[in-house]
């Protein structure tokens, strides 16, 4: 009998372990197999809650935090020649080398304990419970002749957003994809656009209708009607939501200030694409239908810093970096790296000669973008500098970039996998056709969705804990510095570069016209508010 149940036991795990990769299958996701084959491990698949699938998404959007953290409590091996299973290496950034006293390196990662785990009790462990528990174990390695060291490691704590057609929001740890919390927003029968998060709030609109919700919980914090129709979803800026309208309006709406009033900008144009706010900063740019990227600050006094004159429309989101630094392309086949400062700085611009109408992936010290004629380029995001000898062809969308990989979906149908470094397709996966990925600039993760609904997380195998994408720090030249903070009141911006990166002749300002408002018509009127008596403030 006990041998009996031994066998059913056995049998049970080999038809779930069938069942699991049969079920990536089943989904057009990547196989444990085939993942294993280029370096990855597969963390998690999680049903989305969607009625019809990935039809019933809105938007959905990574968010690494800058203020929250999670922290472990590690068992590092110290003489590294054990081999454990699901153990880091130690060349890893966030979860890398240990070294104890006497200096030497110490080897891999044996274990690892969360201090926010759920006891059986409902509570949280904390720090002390999870050094009680690390120590227990080491205790249990030493008897194997296993030496350990304990350290503690923080890790930015990773949310996955989600926004449905039926006005759920679903936010997930992005590492366990353990639900977090999910709230039901707004009107299902008004439509819902793009999410806007922070390191505090979630925001969306619903027809005219804002809801600023706390990231942490869920709980309502803020609900506002708009004063103008919206084009795109909310950006969050500090304590300010803002939301582009239809002609060109940009409409702030603060979060708890009460002691401020709301205000309406006025851009040069409509709006072409939803915005993108920065990193460190409160800027927020703005691809218009005029062929412009407006740069506003919210800060202090809610104002335009300038506005880029681009060759061609730029129809997708910024991607940002850090140091205030935004990358993207236009309908002509130029793409732009740029940093916003005061007066706005091109750090380069460089022709493709294809359109572009996707956004462009940006990955650490390069930027991946995918044309419209279906070919992938990869440039250096310092210097703009094309990396590969010739473009990756046959891609409809870049999917993610991990482990020296590229993944694109094709034309034809499946997922092209190309070498990261060279541009070389090294195969083409019929079987891997997931209806699209979440836009990941920011770890080293590859988040994949199905048709059905379902998400899977892949990872690299050396990299059990998230690693951030670090780009190289942006080169400041002090004449440039001087520049800006000497003409940070002038109305019109000057061009941070000896002449015109964008093919015209002569003395033109790239950012606007010849000694003309960069932010609306000439004369005496308001840019910002249209007539000379409204106070946009």
């Amino acid at each position: 009998m006990p041998l009996q149940r031994g066998l059913l036991v056995l049998a049970g795990w080999s038809v779930l372990a069938a069942f699991a990769g049969l079920s990536a299958s089943a989904d057009n996701l990547m196989p444990p197999d085939t993942a294993s084959s280029y370096g990855l491990v597969q963390v998690y698949q999680h049903s989305l809650s969607v009625a019809l699938g990935v039809d019933s998404v809105v938007d959905q959007k990574l968010h690494v935090s800058r203020t929250e953290t999670r922290q472990y409590v590690e068992l590092v091996q110290v003489d590294g020649d054990v081999t454990t299973s699901g153990g880091d290496e130690a060349a890893a950034t966030d979860d890398g080398e240990a070294t104890d006293d006497a200096g030497k390196a110490s080897g891999k990662v044996v274990a690892r304990f969360a201090t926010d785990q759920t006891s059986f009790s409902n509570h949280l462990t904390g720090v002390e419970e999870a050094t009680r528990q690390a120590k227990n174990q080491q205790r249990r390695l030493r008897r194997f002749g296993i030496e350990t060291e304990l350290r503690t490691v923080d890790v930015p704590l990773v949310r996955l957003i989600t926004l449905t057609d039926r006005g759920q929001l679903e936010v997930l740890d992005a590492e366990s994809g353990q639900t977090l919390w999910r709230e039901d927003v707004g009107d299902p029968g008004r439509q819902y656009y793009s999410i806007g998060c922070s390191d505090k709030y979630v925001a969306v609109v619903n027809g005219s209708q804002l809801f600023v919700l706390s990231i942490e919980n869920g709980a309502l914090v803020k609900q506002a009607e708009l004063e103008r129709p919206p084009l795109f979803g909310p950006a969050i800026a500090g304590e300010l939501a803002i939301v582009p309208g239809l002609l060109g309006s940009i409409e702030g709406v603060y979060v708890t200030d009460v002691k401020r009033d709301d205000f309406v900008l006025m851009a040069s144009g409509p709006p072409a694409a939803p915005m993108t706010g920065a990193i460190e900063t409160d800027k927020i740019a703005i691809p218009t239908e005029t062929g412009f990227v407006f740069v506003v600050h919210t800060d202090g006094r809610p104002g335009a810093d300038f506005r880029l004159a681009t060759s061609g429309k730029v129809v997708a989101p910024l991607a940002v970096g850090t140091g205030e630094r935004f990358f993207f392309a236009t309908t002509a086949g130029q793409v732009y790296g740029m940093q916003a400062t005061k007066n706005g700085r091109v750090l380069w611009t460089v022709p493709l000669g294809e359109p572009v109408t996707e956004q462009v992936l940006l990955d650490g010290d390069r930027v991946f973008v995918c044309t419209a004629y279906g070919n992938v380029f990869a440039l250096d995001a310092s210097s703009g500098e094309l990396l590969w000898d010739a473009p990756a062809p046959g891609a409809r969308e870049i999917l993610g970039v991990t482990a020296g990989h590229v993944y694109a979906l094709r034309n034809a149908g499946g997922t092209s996998v190309i070498d990261a470094n060279n541009g070389k397709v090294v195969r083409n996966l019929y079987g891997l056709q997931p209806a699209g990925s979440v836009q990941n600039s920011l770890t080293d993760r590859l988040y994949l969705v199905s048709r059905r609904g379902t998400l899977q997380c892949l990872r690299p195998e050396i990299s059990e804990l998230p690693e951030l994408k670090q780009m190289p720090p942006v080169e400041t030249k002090p004449e440039e510095s001087e520049t800006a903070e000497s003409e940070s009141e002038s109305e019109t911006a000057e061009a941070p570069v000896t002449g015109n990166p964008f093919g015209g002749t002569g003395d033109d300002d790239p950012f606007g016209g010849m000694g003309e408002d960069p932010f609306g018509d000439t004369g005496d009127d308001n840019p910002f508010g249209g007539f000379d008596d409204d106070n946009p403030f």
